[in-house]
């Protein structure tokens, strides 16, 4: 959670004698992470740029801060207490609140202020929320806005005159629909929460008001509520169900204490009051379906030495401790820890406590101290060294490793031609780019071709990751380790050819033997190009990828891609025997062959019938050169191969070597219709 805080701000509740810069580095070193801080002309100020981590929601405030600083500097926070004026008999509106939901609505306080005159907010207000990111809207809007950001509790102001028959009620939605501030139309399942009064939706609960109450300049009075509401809830309706994230949605589905509304709501009064006018006009209401209870743990004084390897003096225990806002009490053995209201979400083990000493103590002041056993030697699996293997042998033929998210949007389904019901969908994702688990690695890695093609005029990639196959509604999906192996280049055939060379490549360093490995052709998916696509036997598949998924991608170069399942590729690899060769005791005889040679025709099929005719003098035969080009005869295409025979007994004569090629050429041109090229 990213937050942006003047320092002028926490200054006003901790004294500090320190610059933006120094109080940026020091309280990086005990929890949230400062990553920069920028001076701001409109507030004369250093504006903190704050990362706060999701269990240390109490943090991503003012006030938090400061006491987070207080700890870490030793200067006490002075957090003050506010108070809501007595209400007059006169000054009484009716107002009534029902909570119909208790379990997702642990509490509802709120409050009724007339009178107020709604205006520009004055400049020190507006200043301050600009420099953080929000803009003003009107002095009442900014109110709630500013508090929040101050005390880390959203707020929200209805204005009472349009909440129908003055009742609010804190329902599950009727399957309704509800305009939100800013316009936008939601239609609501009853699974969403919301705040309703007597005829509809006035605002959909922790995450977003409706505009039917907004607070305009012709409002007078205004109901204000702070809540606290489901955290899991807030989390899943907004992101899941209407895919509405908000300021407000951040803070409740981290988990907010329900001691925090009504403190919030004091301040609120406070400032409403002094920049709005108004008197307060209705009781306090404060609807509590919680225990209001202070959670305890228990610690042993040995615990922090056995955990750190380092002493601390229990007296230095307990500074930190107060200073953190705990209470303590010291016992002979134990440490009994009282955790303040803001800390009950992320306090729960006695390891916590420790944990919390340790930050405040200082990690670099814990000795780094071998240990006094033997290391442990950790066995890798055979699967994990097997894919070590491969990245070895790619990263060395020049290829760059690539590590893409397993989670992937709806674009990556549109141009791998997947649909949402070949793949895992995610209950939570943080994002629409992420919303479901990938089931092949081609779309991402066509993606980063696309994202860096710019960036060099050839480039080659692989990635060894997990894709995840479904199998039923019920069950986990099958997680098969994928190799993905691609290039691109201007032209195509040079891109299909550097992938499938670099799979015979890798073939051959591990260990596999040439025969095993076998190129047919076939149609694959829509995601590889018609005509230009290959099943790996046993293994993959491998072909260039369409114009509709490049297009898709936004990929201007044409992409060779290879996808094989690395068990299979093991199974091949443990099938293979490995043969000794003597060094050759006699010369080799080298030919290079060229023919025209039916399209259709294979080379592996080729190279089948060229093995079979040389027998026992057959030594190897490499594929050098597939010509399409002017010259050839329709319905031809040109290869060229070298052959290479050995006889380990004699030296081979030109008359045996041309023998043999004979019966090759006539071999070739009975079953592929095969000319010799001159």
């Amino acid at each position: 959670m990213d937050i942006k805080i003047p320092f002028k701000w926490i200054k006003e509740y901790i004294e500090l004698n320190c610059t933006a810069k120094e109080f940026a580095e020091k309280l990086s070193l005990t929890g949230p992470s400062i990553e920069k801080y920028k001076y701001n002309e409109l507030i004369d100020d250093e504006v903190l740029e704050i990362e706060v981590t999701s269990n240390r929601v109490d943090m991503a405030s003012v006030i938090g801060l400061a006491r987070e600083a207080s700890a870490v500097f030793g200067n006490k926070a002075d957090i003050p207490e506010f108070s809501i004026p007595a209400l007059k008999t006169e000054d009484m509106l009716p107002i009534e609140v029902k909570v119909l939901e208790p379990k997702l609505c642990s509490r509802f306080t709120g409050i009724v202020i007339k009178g107020i005159e709604v205006k520009e907010s004055p400049l020190w207000l507006k200043n301050r929320l600009l420099a953080i990111g929000l803009n003003s809207i009107n002095n009442i809007v900014d109110i709630t806005n500013y508090v929040m950001v101050e005390y880390g509790q959203p707020v929200h102001a209805y204005d009472y005159d349009l909440i129908s028959d003055h009742k609010i009620i804190v329902r599950k939605s009727n399957n309704e629909s509800i305009n939100v501030l800013g316009g936008k139309e939601f239609k609501m399942s009853n699974e969403v929460l919301v705040i309703a009064d007597n005829n509809s939706a006035i605002g959909i609960a922790g995450i977003k008001g409706g505009a039917k109450c907004e607070i305009t300049n012709n409002t007078k009075n205004v109901f204000i509520e702070v809540g606290n509401f489901n955290a899991e809830l807030i989390r899943k309706i907004s992101t899941k169900v209407l895919d509405l994230r908000t300021d407000a949605s951040n803070f409740f589905e981290k988990g907010l204490s329900p001691v925090l509304a009504m403190i919030t709501l004091k301040r609120v009064v406070e400032l409403i009051l002094k920049e709005a006018g108004g008197v307060v006009a209705s009781e306090v209401i404060d609807i509590k379906n919680f225990e209001e209870t202070q959670k305890s743990v228990t610690m042993k004084h040995s615990l922090v030495k056995e955990t750190l390897g380092v002493d601390i003096p229990i007296p230095e225990i307990k500074t930190i401790l107060l200073a953190l806002g705990f209470e303590v009490n010291v016992t002979d053995e134990f440490l009994n820890i009282t955790v303040p209201y803001y800390r009950e979400k992320d306090i729960e083990f006695d390891y916590d406590i420790v944990e919390e000493i340790a930050r405040i103590y200082g990690y670099e002041k814990i000795p780094s101290i071998l240990p006094a056993t033997t290391i442990p030697i950790y066995n890798v699996g055979s699967d994990l060294k097997f894919e070590d293997s491969i990245r070895e042998i790619l990263s060395g033929a020049g290829f760059t490793e690539l590590f893409t998210y397993s989670m992937i949007g709806e674009r990556e389904l549109k141009l791998s031609f997947c649909t949402e019901d070949d793949v895992i969908k995610i209950d939570n994702p943080i994002s629409a780019d992420f919303a479901f688990l990938r089931r092949e690695l081609g779309s991402t890695t066509l993606k980063a071709f696309a994202e860096n093609e710019a960036r060099a005029e050839e480039l080659d990639f692989f990635e060894v990751s997990n894709i995840y196959i479904p199998l039923n509604s019920t069950d986990l999906p099958k997680e098969k380790s994928t190799l993905v192996i691609a290039s691109n280049n201007k032209t195509p055939e040079k891109a299909f050819l550097k992938v499938k060379g670099a799979v015979e490549f890798l073939a051959k360093k591990l260990g596999i033997e040439e025969s095993l490995l076998k190129f047919l052709p076939a149609k694959l998916s829509p995601f590889y190009k018609n005509g230009s696509s290959a099943k790996i036997e046993e293994v993959g598949e491998i072909g260039l990828v369409s114009s509709e998924s490049l297009n898709i991608a936004g990929a201007k170069v044409a992409v060779a891609v290879a996808q094989i399942d690395i068990l299979s590729l093991f199974d091949l690899k443990n099938s293979s025997q490995k043969r000794f060769k003597p060094i050759p005791e006699f010369p080799l005889a080298v030919r290079d062959l060229a023919f025209f040679i039916n399209n259709a025709t294979v080379w592996d099929e080729v190279k089948t019938a060229v093995t079979q005719i040389s027998g026992e003098l057959f030594n190897s035969i490499e594929l050098f050169d597939i010509y399409t080009g002017r010259g050839v005869p329709q319905g031809k295409k040109g290869i060229a191969f070298h052959l290479s025979l050995y006889s380990p007994v004699k030296t081979l004569t030109d008359s045996e070597v041309d023998l043999i090629v004979s019966e090759i050429t006539q071999k070739l041109s009975e079953e592929f219709g095969a000319v010799l090229r001159s």
